[in-house]
């Protein structure tokens, strides 16, 4: 009787700890943010979102296009941009970015233009395929579109597409 008691607690300790381990796993594949974000100094995180639904597209977005996730990104761009882009196009534009890692993305600030449109001006800091450390701007645009969040995906040379 000991003994059968012994395995039936053992039985039940392992599918527990199994359980939890397996919950774990499934949160963290939850999580829409994996990247890096800061503000400056003299920025308030809390002022800098609309709302908290763009803070969490934002995240995907960026956590996705360094992924490598290219399906996921461009269904995230704005329909202007779907319309005028490809995701051939898209594709051959982003495909490098899964090759570097994005260290931070530092938000200095953000602004609208209009009602529906919100820019994020950012530093990003990143170390590419080779191991360089390199960084840059971007003012990063989002739209609001029948009340969800999209990407405004604009380059002069490549996309000059209009937002209007």
């Amino acid at each position: 009787m000991k003994i059968s008691c012994f395995k039936l607690t053992n039985i039940v300790c392992c599918f527990i700890f199994f359980a939890i381990v397996a919950g774990c796993s499934t949160f963290n594949s939850l999580r829409s943010c994996r990247i890096n974000i800061d503000y400056a100094q003299d920025m308030d995180s809390k002022m800098i979102w609309p709302d908290t639904h763009l803070q969490n597209t934002f995240c995907k977005y960026w956590s996705l296009r360094y992924d490598g996730n290219i399906k996921k990104t461009y269904d995230m761009e704005a329909p202007q941009f779907q319309n005028q882009v490809t995701f051939e196009q898209y594709g051959h534009y982003v495909k490098r970015t899964s090759d570097n890692v994005l260290n931070k993305l530092l938000i200095n600030g953000s602004g609208k233009e209009g009602e529906n449109t919100t820019y994020f001006e950012c530093n990003f800091y990143m170390k590419t395929s080779s191991g360089k450390d390199i960084s840059g701007y971007i003012k990063d645009k989002w739209i609001q579109v029948d009340g969800e969040w999209v990407h405004a995906l604009k380059d002069p040379l490549f996309f000059p597409i209009d937002y209007e």
